[in-house]
């Protein structure tokens, strides 16, 4: 049996939407159709190898998966993770520099997002399997970032960290605890910290419980995968494959992995 995928995604990993509200938008429409019959909801679930058309200016266009494809970045601070069409840097500006055909580019996104000032590793794909593995909380999947802070972290602080703090949500205003699952200083005011989850803002919300600020950060590892190991030729993408894959793996709970 071939494994089911939500319409939505599909949709987006065809690389005819640059946007997923497009996509639903298309469904609304009734202009997509599954095995010949039009789609109501964009969130039902379709076999892989099912027949997806779209209807464009009253022709019926056969959509089909792109194949994969994995990027590593070293995003630069000052550009959003964002698909955005208000004016401010993007990530997916910096593809433009990549050789990639529109429906690839198109079909890419961000795995675990970056704050606007935050740098270092980012992963961009089309895969919604590479994306599970790393955010998903069952699978440990560790992060590294490096921070710069205002004051000076004790021995306490750390301990703090380790032992958890609480953070709140600004989207909803729940409040719930995190913790480090390593955390030591590289300086006085320069803090190595590791974590298995991936809330908004979560560090610089982690240092801030601690009355203290985060100046500068950067997320130097992912899993196994390591900025520093990364051969970028000089520019800050490059097409990584089952050996990085891997390594981002590599630092899991032991769960089944896709790589």
């Amino acid at each position: 049996m071939s494994k089911r995928i939500m319409l939505l995604s599909y949709l987006m990993k065809t690389g005819e939407f640059s946007r997923a509200a497009e996509a639903v938008r298309a469904v609304q429409q009734r202009r997509v159709l599954v095995n010949g019959i039009v789609a109501e909801d964009p969130k039902t679930g379709i076999r892989r190898t099912s027949n997806i058309l779209l209807v464009k200016d009253g022709v019926q266009h056969a959509l089909q998966l792109q194949r994969p494809l994995y990027l590593a970045m070293d995003k630069p601070p000052g550009y959003v993770c964002q698909k955005t069409s208000t004016g401010e840097r993007t990530i997916y500006g910096l593809l433009d520099l990549f050789d990639l055909d529109p429906k690839t580019r198109a079909s890419l996104f961000c795995i675990g997002r970056l704050d606007r000032d935050t740098e270092g590793l980012l992963l961009v794909t089309n895969d919604g399997q590479l994306e599970k593995l790393v955010t998903r909380p069952a699978h440990q999947v560790m992060k590294t970032y490096e921070a710069i802070v205002e004051k000076p972290v004790s021995p306490a602080d750390l301990a703090h960290l380790l032992a958890g703090v609480t953070i709140r949500d600004d989207d909803t205003g729940r409040s719930f605890p995190v913790r480090a699952v390593r955390a030591q200083l590289l300086g006085p005011r320069q803090l190595e910290l590791v974590i298995t989850e991936g809330k908004k803002r979560q560090v610089k919300k982690m240092v801030a419980a601690l009355d203290n600020r985060v100046l500068s950060l950067k997320r130097t590892a992912i899993g196994g995968l390591r900025l520093a190991d990364i051969d970028f030729h000089g520019s800050r993408i490059a097409r990584i494959g089952q050996r990085e894959l891997r390594r981002i793996a590599s630092k899991g709970t032991g769960a089944a992995q896709p790589f």
